[in-house]
């Protein structure tokens, strides 16, 4: 009898300690925003999916970086706090239309 309080101690613990890594993960995912982009870095997607010719390349580097999105490092791209705050891809010839997703970019200023 005492062998089996012990097995089922064990498996509570173990069940236990997979529900705190779970969480743990999930709380690191959120802050970090491995999940996925938030509304600028949407906005900016629509944008590149926007542009039908880009010569120089200047948007291939928008997509994912170690497995996560992260719009800030994108080139052309400067952010403050999170926040894009410019975007600047003047004299690379890019052709395509602009969405309406850019009104998306609250904190831009330039």
């Amino acid at each position: 009898m005492v062998v089996n309080k012990n097995r089922k101690f064990v498996r509570l613990r173990q069940e236990f300690s997979v529900v705190v890594v779970v969480l743990l993960l999930f709380f690191l995912c959120q802050s970090s925003g491995c999940w996925s982009l938030n509304e600028e870095g949407l906005a900016l997607l629509g944008l590149r999916e926007k542009v039908v010719n880009d010569p120089f390349g200047a948007l291939s580097g928008w997509k994912k970086v170690d497995g996560k999105f992260d719009h800030c490092s994108w080139f052309g791209i400067q952010c403050s706090n999170g926040k894009v705050i410019v975007v600047n891809l003047k004299d690379f010839c890019l052709e395509g239309t602009l969405g309406p997703e850019l009104g998306n970019l609250a904190h831009i200023k330039s």
